[in-house]
């Protein structure tokens, strides 16, 4: 698998420099926006593991831009960075069940381990993509109705909630359901050519 990929959308610099340096340095893929109206171009055209959120940011606020991210995008995992640390805010963000939420100022090691532990964190689905596509990139699997895929294209199309994705979720799911094949077995899964 290809590094992960973080969206960090924060407009202080002073934020959101030294935060973007530590997290490249720790391995992932940081794309940086320093408003909501950038974070949701970004988004929309690429594939991130962990989204961390400034709440109050300039086009479109941060309360909203988690809102649009979820509604399309259910599974993915947010961080909150907040100035204000009010309660409302919290309460919103638990609401949206968001995986963590930070008042500033902000240390940097906590900070990295809570996008650390949401990207391990995340849906089983794609944690079991995940596996298969490391240690079997080229194996393909038929879905119902549907082409061959193998498992980093099928994690690809789930991860970005495309339209595919959305399918190959629901199949791939209930594939794993019928054969009681969960991400502690990937090799049993391996033995099979088709998932029916």
């Amino acid at each position: 698998m290809s590094a992960y990929k973080i969206l960090l959308v924060e407009d202080e610099e002073n934020v959101l420099l030294p935060f973007a340096k530590q997290l490249r340095e720790e391995g992932y893929q940081v794309d940086c926006a320093e408003d909501g109206q950038v974070a949701l171009g970004k988004w929309e055209q690429g594939i991130y593991d962990v989204i961390v959120v400034d709440l109050r940011l300039p086009l479109l606020d941060g309360q909203e831009l988690i809102r649009i991210i979820k509604e399309k995008q259910p599974a993915t995992q947010i961080i909150i960075l907040s100035g204000q640390g009010e309660e409302e805010d919290l309460i919103r963000a638990v609401n949206q069940h968001v995986f963590a939420y930070f008042k500033k100022p902000v240390d940097l090691e906590p900070f990295i381990l809570a996008v650390h532990n949401a990207i391990q964190e995340r849906d089983q689905l794609l944690l079991t993509l995940e596996r298969l596509a490391e240690q079997a990139p080229e194996k393909e699997f038929l879905l119902v109705g549907q082409k061959s895929y193998t498992p980093q294209q099928i994690y690809d199309e789930v991860r970005k909630g495309s339209e595919v994705g959305k399918k190959l979720r629901v199949d791939f799911e209930r594939s794993l359901t019928d054969f009681q094949i969960h991400a502690d077995t990937i090799d049993e899964m391996l033995d099979f050519k088709s998932i029916i």
